[in-house]
């Protein structure tokens, strides 16, 4: 990644970082990134495995695959003109696209919970709410 190419060196040094700097905050979002997209991972995961989604025509299967593909590259882009526009020098455009990674993973998560809450719903309690 364009991090370790840029910090090779300092990998694992945080505690060296002033928190001011560039290094420690790409290194710290990027890991705070990689925690939720773990997350991000466990909750498709459970979507897809969800028997409400697994019909016999595979079309709720199919239409969450083309939408989680659809985000993520939404998301990559958006983070990317973010990082780009807040920045100003490399170490701090990774640090602003990779925080941003994480707060619209966190979203992500949050709408697909949602999802999956209420795909475990009868449709009768769906219809009351």
């Amino acid at each position: 990644t364009f991090h370790s190419l840029c910090f090779a060196d300092s990998i694992n040094k945080e505690d060296e970082w002033p928190p001011t700097s560039a290094a420690y905050n790409s290194s710290t979002a990027q890991k705070g990134f990689e925690e939720t997209d773990k997350k991000l991972n466990e909750v498709y995961r459970k979507i897809m495995s969800n028997s409400l989604v697994n019909t016999s025509d595979k079309t709720g299967k199919k239409l969450i695959l083309e939408s989680q593909r659809a985000w993520i590259k939404f998301r990559d882009k958006n983070c990317e003109m973010y990082g780009e526009i807040k920045g100003g020098v490399p170490g701090w455009k990774y640090a602003y696209a990779m925080q941003c990674k994480e707060e619209m993973t966190k979203e992500r998560i949050k709408d697909l919970e949602f999802l999956l809450d209420d795909a475990t719903t009868t449709p009768n309690k769906r219809m009351q709410n």
